[in-house]
């Protein structure tokens, strides 16, 4: 069985491809500021039907690996690609675990209509199994899941905003900030490097 492009189904190239297609095509309607109903059309195009699983992570679960959570989801989502993808989020720590994300952080999204409604959850060995990307938040993020990650196992492990174009590879926290506008920061980071992660995976016919 072949896509509408003539490839076959299964081709990692024509995959890539569609992806970057999808990218240009979000990027290109974003800019004439169309709503987000108006990328529904992309559905009909084929893709693998094989899942993608991301994990985000920060230290308790309670604002900016929610953040980036609901934002690849929704991203993903206005791609047409939100069933090609699990996405989930937890912490290091374990004091959030069974509570929603801080108000601040849920305000920060109900603003930009991103929709939310999981639970703080603890990291587990089998994470680093069960996910093909997990992403940290800040250097002491990424040495905590470094230490933790079994010998072998399959997960890759980025700093989340080694993805942002403009440069900003640490996410702010904005856990002690007296205001929203470090929670809005936050906000803005994680949607570029989001944006910036799925450029880079359309570019790779290895992942």
């Amino acid at each position: 069985m072949t896509h509408f492009s003539g490839i076959p189904r299964g081709n990692p190239a024509a995959s890539s491809d569609t992806i970057r297609r999808q990218i240009l095509l979000l990027n290109y309607l974003e800019k004439k500021g169309r709503e987000s109903k108006q990328l529904s059309f992309l559905a009909h195009i084929e893709m693998d039907d094989v899942k993608r699983k991301a994990l985000f992570v920060c230290l308790g679960n309670s604002c900016r690996s929610p953040i980036a959570e609901g934002v690849f989801q929704k991203t993903v989502n206005k791609m047409a690609q939100g069933h090609l993808w699990e996405i989930d989020s937890a912490g290091i720590a374990d004091w959030n675990v069974g509570y929603p994300p801080t108000n601040r952080a849920q305000n920060t999204m109900k603003r930009h209509d991103v929709p939310y409604n999981n639970v703080g959850r603890h990291i587990t060995l089998e994470d680093f199994n069960n996910f093909d990307f997990i992403f940290g938040m800040d250097e002491s993020n990424m040495k905590d899941l470094r230490e933790m990650a079994p010998e072998g196992s399959k997960a890759k492990i980025f700093l989340l905003g080694e993805f942002d174009p403009e440069g900003e590879t640490i996410i702010r926290d904005p856990y002690f900030d007296n205001h929203a506008r470090g929670f809005e920061k936050c906000y803005e980071q994680v949607v570029r490097s989001s944006k910036g992660f799925l450029e880079w995976l359309a570019q790779r016919d290895d992942m």
